[in-house]
């Protein structure tokens, strides 16, 4: 069933120590499909969830049309314990379908899904023919599925009609001709500095003749130091006039910012070793009832290798890795030669390691401090708060 528009009005979000968006209004027609984009913490989550219904917005308000039905899949899914993260998420997706929604609304869907269900999510998502909302850092799915971004940044929601990759490239072309507004004036600014130093070494020079002239008992010349005053308001009007526009255009600039990709930088520094820190021998793993999900594995990892374990959801990389870990829950068979479990550094698809109610200062407080993994020290300065 078409729903009447969504109106919402002077939405705002706000810490002690950064405001992520204020004053955001507007409306939501039947059909529309939208993807919230923005940096981490940006308040993409917390948005989704206000036109979700889960919490009231802050400040602001938003009207909803009667009888309109709402399908919402978080990003975080704490059902379905014993599921992967894409079962969880099919599990999810598919109760949210079972209501015939009105609107359905996804956080970062694609996260746990392999290349054959982000395909299968697309094609969905692009038969969908209610209002479609979604928080994601995908680009495939938004060019695929999205026709209006809404960006957070720099304390305010850019709205824009059309496809991710044309925004960036708008973004881009914006931005170019500003730095080159700026880049002129900059020119210009030189000039009138250049133009000015040259007044005052001619005033400098008159001033000197008419020293002179009047040692000599004649007339002196005072028209060059009105000329020179003259010139020096003149170019101080222009340098005021010239800052005032670069001040603008940097403003500008700044609400022109190209959505990043988001490239991980991190070094772990640990002791050069030839060691092998892993060795499986005709491996099989599986759980009870199960004994076979892997089998005939024979590898080795080595001190400082960087490896991806990729297949297709339930193909069994979680537990190849719980099997490593020494997960007590796993059946091993074969030949394994592997670390203390202490020694291993593990973060899982569901967080269940970290506390949701600790900041992440705390939690690398709590969870690094005088930690060592697989020959890493690691030291945790109290200072960094």
């Amino acid at each position: 069933m078409m729903h009447k528009p969504i109106q919402f009005q002077s939405l705002s979000l706000s810490f002690p120590h950064k405001t992520c968006f204020a004053d955001f209004s507007g409306q939501i027609t039947y059909g529309s499909r939208i993807a919230m984009i923005g940096r981490n913490g940006s308040g993409k989550s917390t948005l989704l969830k206000w036109f979700a219904g889960l919490i009231d917005p802050s400040e602001g308000q938003i009207k909803y049309p009667t009888e309109c039905r709402v399908g919402y899949v978080p990003q975080l899914i704490d059902a379905f314990d014993s599921f992967s993260g894409a079962q969880r998420f099919n599990k999810a997706l598919t109760e949210a379908l079972s209501l015939c929604p009105d609107i359905l609304m996804l956080d970062e869907p694609t996260n746990h899904l392999d290349c054959n269900n982000r395909r299968s999510l697309i094609r969905m998502l692009r038969a969908f023919e209610g209002t479609l909302i979604m928080v994601t850092h995908d680009v495939e799915l938004l060019n695929a599925t999205v026709e209006t971004i809404w960006h957070i940044d720099n304390g305010r929601v850019a709205v824009f009609s059309g496809r991710y990759d044309d925004y960036q490239h708008e973004m881009k072309i914006q931005r170019s001709a500003i730095a080159d507004e700026l880049a002129d004036l900059n020119r210009k600014k030189e000039q009138a500095h250049h133009a000015l130093m040259q007044e005052q070494a001619r005033a400098k020079s008159s001033r000197i003749r008419g020293e002179k002239h009047i040692q000599q008992r004649k007339w002196p010349t005072i028209v060059s130091d009105t000329k020179a005053r003259n010139a020096q308001e003149t170019s101080g009007r222009k340098k005021s006039s010239i800052n005032h526009k670069k001040q603008e255009l940097i403003e500008r600039l700044s609400e022109c910012r190209v959505p990043e990709i988001i490239q991980p930088k991190f070094s772990l520094n640990g002791i050069e070793s030839n060691q092998t820190l892993v060795t499986i021998s005709g491996g099989v793993v599986g759980y009870e009832g199960n004994l076979h999900i892997l089998q005939n594995l024979s590898l080795s990892i080595k001190s400082r290798e960087r490896i991806a374990i990729q297949g297709n959801n339930a193909s069994g990389k979680s537990t190849l890795v719980k099997a490593i870990l020494g997960d007590n829950s796993i059946i091993k068979q074969g030949e394994w030669i592997l670390p203390r479990s202490q020694e291993i550094g593990y973060l899982d698809q569901h967080y269940g390691t970290l506390s949701q109610d600790m900041t992440v200062f705390d939690a690398l407080s709590t969870l690094l401090r005088d930690r060592s993994y697989l020959g890493f020290e690691v030291q945790w300065y109290e200072n960094v708060r």
